[in-house]
C-alpha cells in the first residue's frame, strides 16, 4: 500500500431525501488513501451531527471502507482506534445511511463533466 504525501481526507453528506448538506477537505499528513477515506468519513459524521443533522446519507467511494464499516469486522490494524470512533459515532441516536459511490460519478468532487 503506497503512502501518499500531504494526503486529504474529502466527503460529501447529504439529507436522508438526497439534497447535498456540505462536502469538506481535511489535510490528514502522510498515510495510505485508506486511512484517508476513514479521516473523511469520521471528521463528516461529527461534522454532520455538530451541525444538527439527524438524517444523513453518507458516500463513499472506497468500497472497502463501506465494507469494513457495514460489517463490523473488527480490527486489529493501525487503523484500529479509528474504526471504532466511527462506529461509536454511527450508534449515536441518529439514521446514518452509508452508500458507494464512484469517484467518477461525484459531480460534487469531480465537477461538471465537458
Amino acid at each position: 500500500m503506497a503512502l501518499l504525501k500531504g494526503t486529504l481526507a474529502v466527503e460529501d453528506l447529504r439529507d436522508d431525501c438526497g439534497a447535498w448538506l456540505f462536502g469538506f477537505a481535511q489535510h490528514v499528513g502522510i498515510t495510505c488513501s485508506f486511512s484517508a477515506e476513514l479521516w473523511a468519513v469520521r471528521t463528516g459524521l461529527q461534522l454532520a451531527w455538530d451541525l444538527g443533522h439527524r438524517k444523513v446519507i453518507l458516500e463513499v467511494d472506497s468500497a472497502a471502507v463501506v465494507h469494513l464499516l457495514q460489517t463490523m469486522q473488527d480490527s486489529a490494524s493501525t487503523n484500529g482506534a479509528l474504526l471504532q470512533d466511527i462506529r461509536s459515532l454511527l450508534d449515536w441516536y441518529w439514521s446514518v445511511m452509508m452508500t458507494r459511490t464512484l469517484r467518477e460519478g461525484n459531480l460534487c468532487m469531480s465537477g461538471p463533466v465537458g
